[in-house]
């Protein structure tokens, strides 16, 4: 680890603020299991924060200048303003503060590094390079965007010399990274906000590529992905996809609710059969990206494909979160229009006969440059609710809000049942009445819309218990 060169000694002391979100508390997680001293604070409570204690972390809500006092080094979220308490305590104390993408950066060096970047499916794909990598005995860290359903945390310390990371676009974070393996799922507009253009995003990917110190592997099935392989500076590039001729790709895809099944194929050849139990096309794509990391890192065919098998999903990733009078509540993470779609496609595959999509949106900025492509996504569904803006770290915009989204749908399919609701309480309650056996309700979005579904089973809870 590389915290030395910023003045942390072995057992140092690391406060994190922001501590409570996924990319900052896989990050925790990594420091604590280094043996460093781990201290940080959030505005709300919630589990996350709740296991972080469990492994000694000390956690405080809100911020107090106090709470710096004794640290060698402060780590900021993004979504902290540069004006918070501790952050100025910290300043005026000659404390170290820096970008949670710097921290990452630094607790992955000197280990071989595969980093995932992208649009969407980096949490997928980072999770399925981490654990086809465990599952061969290299023993990674990972510090991933979110849990892996059933081998634990979004951060891990490992005992081998490899780290699988997600790198994040948003404020240029990824490009702290200077990766042994550097993919690209794909590249869409977002974060507008920050880089402005879409030729600054595009720059940004240019620099991430070329920073990489080994392979560059790329999504041939993404226009803007495959157009970074003249910025590969050294190294090999390497390419996958679901159609044309990529270096990696699949034959044979068969999908079902259960999962999917493919060929694998190099180069044209098939070279191992492969079993997901994540449905999907989109995942099928995720999956050669995963597949295409393994083979880079020298690992066989095969021994790929017995990794990805064991593969069950991320948090928040069309997770499966209860039933009530028949119906199943099912949340994912989806927050951009492309993720939405792909999302509802897979729904599609299932046994239900009706899916009710909720939808939070994520940032006015985002809001209000996409309200039109949201509606065309959603509009895929049978019944659409929409809630008001999930602001973050954003403030209002005139104009900007969950209606734009109602009226894209309504125009996208006209006569299709769609409803806005701005508070989430409402959105539930008629949900709750509307329910009936053979439902699929999907709440998505990156904000406080994942208590949809236990706000349906609390009010489900409260209307069946004697008086």
């Amino acid at each position: 680890m590389g915290l030395a060169s910023r003045g942390v000694p072995p057992g140092g002391h690391v406060h994190l603020v922001g501590i409570g979100g996924a990319g900052m508390s896989a990050i925790a997680r990594v420091l604590r299991e280094s043996g460093y001293e781990v201290s940080g604070s959030d505005q709300r409570e919630s589990a996350v924060l709740g296991a972080l204690r469990g492994l000694g972390v000390t956690v405080d809500i809100g911020h107090r200048r106090r709470r710096v006092e004794g640290a060698h080094l402060v780590v900021a979220s993004a979504a902290v303003p540069d004006d918070n308490v501790e952050l100025l305590a910290a300043r005026a104390a000659g404390i170290p503060v820096i970008p949670r993408g710097e921290a990452l950066a630094l607790l992955v060096q000197g280990l071989r590094t595969v980093a995932v970047a992208g649009t969407h499916g980096k949490t997928t794909t980072s999770g399925m390079v981490a654990t086809l990598s465990q599952a061969a005995g290299l023993d990674p860290t990972w510090l991933l965007g979110a849990d892996l359903a059933d081998r634990g945390p979004g951060g891990r310390l490992g005992l081998g010399d490899l780290a699988v990371v997600e790198a994040d676009e948003a404020y240029g974070s990824f490009l702290w990274l200077a990766p042994d393996i550097a993919l690209v799922t794909n590249v869409e507009e977002d974060h507008l906000d920050h880089y402005g253009t879409m030729e600054a995003l595009t720059g940004a990917f240019e620099q991430f590529v070329a920073s990489s110190t080994g392979t560059v592997i790329l999504c041939a099935d993404d226009p803007r992905a495959l157009a970074l392989g003249p910025a590969v500076q050294a190294g090999r590039l390497i390419t996958y996809g679901l159609a044309g001729s990529p270096d990696v790709g699949a034959a044979g895809v068969e999908t079902s609710a259960a999962g999917s099944s493919f060929a694998l194929t190099v180069s044209g050849r098939r070279a191992a059969t492969v079993q997901l139990r994540v449905a999907g096309r989109h995942n099928v794509q995720n999956a050669l990206g995963a597949a295409a990391a393994g083979l880079a890192l020298g690992l066989e065919p095969e021994t790929v494909a017995e990794g990805l098998a064991g593969f069950a999903g991320a948090n928040r990733r069309f997770e499966y979160r209860g039933t009530v009078r028949g119906a199943d509540l099912f949340d994912d993470y989806a927050h951009h229009p492309t993720e939405v779609a792909a999302t509802l496609e897979a729904a599609r595959w299932g046994p239900w006969q009706r899916v009710i999509a909720v939808f939070q949106p994520h940032l006015y900025s985002r809001t209000q440059a996409m309200w039109r492509s949201f509606g065309a996504a959603l509009a895929q569904a049978d019944v659409v609710v929409v809630t008001d803006v999930y602001g973050a770290r954003e403030q209002p915009v005139p104009g900007v809000t969950g209606k734009l989204i109602v009226d894209a749908v309504s125009e996208a399919r006209p006569g299709r049942r769609v409803a806005y609701f701005p508070r989430l309480e409402e959105a539930a309650g008629y949900v709750s009445a509307h329910l009936r056996a053979g439902d699929l309700v999907l709440s998505m979005g990156a904000g406080d819309i994942t208590t949809l579904p236990q706000r349906i089973i609390d009010t489900e809870r409260a209307d069946t218990e004697p008086a």
